[in-house]
This record gives structure tokens, sequence and C-alpha cells, in this order.
């Protein structure tokens, strides 16, 4: 009996994004079931681990978020997404405990979890081929799988790292028509800013070791990043909207994102300690006027969310829950890099930089699916993650 519902739990977890073809709602109710008879069967060894490790950043995290959550214009609202996201942080660890100290589980998870990529993106890369004519219409994108293809980029990328086929060569190839087809520029900007991010790891560690490197890239990038938040469209009203001259160029941030960070950056300095609440920057007043511009149409200012996660965390938990969480993400993730050789380096680098990097211009940071998959692929790279005294 319990063989069955180890094998149950597995092949759901593995599966789980092949139900998010469909909706959210069969990934959330998949991936729970299969997460929590894992957890249920290796409760011991989850009991037994608890000790050794540090949970002093996510208790800060927690109390930082619950009073953000308390102080928000919508109470209900940001208590149940803080509640959602501290037991998604929670189960994942649960996780990682699980696949880690289990060998059996784990290779026959990583096993039904390649396939269900492949599965994943034979169904994308079926029905974009089919519907292929919808690029050329006024939208310009088949909008269908938009939203699935960030999460389905990242987890071909990592097929290397899980198993080494010739397979995956093939599937990198079907990769890059989808993406075109949809239009899915985030996920593009996910990827190239994972390989800048590899790229200076690599210069680093086989050609020279100048910290002064890290500091060149990073003055460079707190530069740009500087210059455009400076050169944001300052007047927001109707009018001044229609004859808007943009500094920053539109190829480089888009007409509305620029009115969308403009008008976030406003409405953060009226609360920066603790900002309005989790997941309630589109019910801020203002937010949902119609700008009404030629840039944008009909779109109001927060159609739904910033479209840039760490604008989003400090316009809905200040900079208290800005800060806090940042060192929380940098805090774990270090303590699984430091323990991983250099396959592992690569592949929690990869990650890391494509997941945040296309976050700076897509879904909201308390979207379920989004929030599951960074925390659910962090457990379970930590857990394939060769140690340093490991044969690579």
């Amino acid at each position: 009996m319990k063989f069955f519902f180890e094998y149950l739990s597995t092949v759901l977890i593995a599966f789980s994004y092949t139900f998010l073809i469909r909706n959210h709602v069969y990934f959330g109710a998949v991936l729970g079931t299969g997460t929590l008879i894992m957890v249920l069967l290796n409760i011991s060894t989850i009991k037994s681990e608890l000790p050794k490790y540090n949970f002093k950043p996510f208790l800060i995290l927690v109390i930082s978020f619950f009073i953000a959550s308390l102080n928000s214009i919508m109470i209900g609202r940001s208590l149940a997404v803080f509640i959602y996201l501290v037991l998604i942080i929670i189960f994942s660890f649960f996780i990682y405990i699980s696949i880690s100290k289990n060998q059996v589980i784990k290779e026959r998870l990583l096993h039904y979890f390649v396939i269900s990529i492949y599965v994943n993106l034979f169904i994308v890369t079926v029905f974009n081929l089919i519907n292929w004519d919808l690029k050329f219409l006024d939208t310009g994108e088949i909008k269908r799988f938009k939203g699935y293809l960030n999460i389905l980029t990242i987890l071909v990328l990592i097929l290397p790292f899980i198993k080494r086929t010739k397979i995956n060569i093939i599937a990198c190839i079907f990769l890059i028509p989808n993406l075109w087809l949809s239009n899915c520029n985030s996920a593009i900007l996910g990827v190239l800013i994972s390989l800048v991010a590899l790229s200076v790891f690599y210069i680093y560690k086989n050609i020279f070791r100048f910290k002064i490197l890290f500091y060149f890239l990073l003055f460079i990038l707190l530069t740009l990043s500087s210059q455009i938040l400076l050169n944001l469209p300052e007047n927001l009203d109707k009018e001044s909207i229609q004859t808007q001259k943009f500094i920053v160029p539109t190829f480089l941030v888009d007409a509305h994102r620029q009115y969308i960070w403009s008008f976030s950056i406003k409405k953060i300095s009226e609360k920066p300690l603790l900002g309005y609440g989790p997941d309630t920057s589109n019910f801020i007043e203002g937010s949902q006027e119609i700008i009404g511009s030629k840039y944008t149409g009909t779109m109001p200012y927060i159609p739904s969310h910033p479209h840039n996660f760490l604008l989003e965390i400090f316009l809905d938990t200040g900079i208290i829950g800005l800060v806090v969480f940042i060192i929380f993400i940098f805090y774990y993730n270090f303590q699984i890099f430091r323990k991983s050789n250099s396959n592992g380096k690569f592949l929690l680098i990869l990650f890391f930089f494509y997941f945040w990097g296309s976050s700076l211009v897509n879904f909201s940071f308390w979207l379920g699916w989004w929030q599951v998959s960074y925390f659910f692929i962090t457990a379970l790279i930590s857990s394939i993650n060769l140690s340093k005294n490991q044969k690579t």
C-alpha cells in the first residue's frame, strides 16, 4: 500500500504542469494532492530533519508580511494570499526533504518529470503550429499558451541537468518557434539575463577571479535601472498623456509599462514603510482609471499589477517587506549555492536569474501558480544538486 501511494504522489507531482495547460485550478489540485501524500508518507523524516535548518530569515519574512497584511487596504484579501504564500514555502521545503532523503523517490520523480516536460512541449507545439496563422492577425501573437511558456521555457532549459540525452537538443529547438509565435518576450528576457549571469560566473570561475567584474556589472545594472525609473513619464493627467514624449525608448520598456511603473512609484511614495497590503495594487485609488492614451488604448493605470515583482512587493509591503524578502531569497539560495558543485551552481544560477529576470516584466508575484513554480522548482533543484563531495 505504501508503495502505491509513493508511486501515486510522484506521478501526480511530476505531471502537475501538464494539468496547468488546462488551467491553474487543475494544476493546484494535482500538485497539492501529490505533495500532501508525499509529506504524510515522509512525516517522520521531515520531523527529524527540521532541527538542522535555520528558519530565522523565514520567520522574519512571515512577521513582516503579516504586519503588512494587517495594515492592508483589504485585510481579508491580503491575509489570504499571505497564508497561501507561507503554506507554499513550508510544503516546498517538506518536498525538498522528502526527495533529497529518498533516492528511489527522487529518481522516479525526475524520470516522470522529464517525460511530462516532453509531453507539455509537444502539446503546446502542436497547438501553436495548427494555429500559426493567428500570429499574423492584429494581435501579432498566439495568446493561448503565452503565459504557460514562461514556465515551460525554464523546464526545457533545466532538462540537461536532470537527464543528458540528445532529445534535449530537439526540445530546445522546438521551444524557439513557440516563443516567437506566442510573442513571449518575458521568457526571452529571462533567458538573456540568465545567460549573462552564467557567462559572468563562468568567466569568474575559469578565467580570472577579480571581484571588480561583479562590482562593474552591478554598477551598470544599477545605473541603467535608475535611469529608466528616473525618466518615466511624470505627468499622468489625461491631457499630458496625449502628447507624451518618452525619454525611455518604448522598444526597451513599452509605453503602458512606463505608465504603470510611474503610477506605482508615485503611490509607493505615499505609503513607503508598510505599503498598501499584499495583492492590493490594482485596488489602490486611481489604479483603475482609464489612461485613454493612443499608446495604450483604454487600459487602466494598473490593469492587474505593476508587471515588475520588485515594484509590486515594494508597493504592497513597503520598504520593510521588500528588504526582508530580498534577504530571505538570497540567504537560502546562497546556502544551496555554497553546498553545490559546478553543475549544481550552474543550474541554480540558470533558474534563479531566469525566474526573477522574467518577473521584472511579467506576472504578479502573488499569482499562485507562479509562486508555487518558484519554490517547488527551487526545492527540486536543491534536492538534485550534487554536493561538493559527490562525483559530477
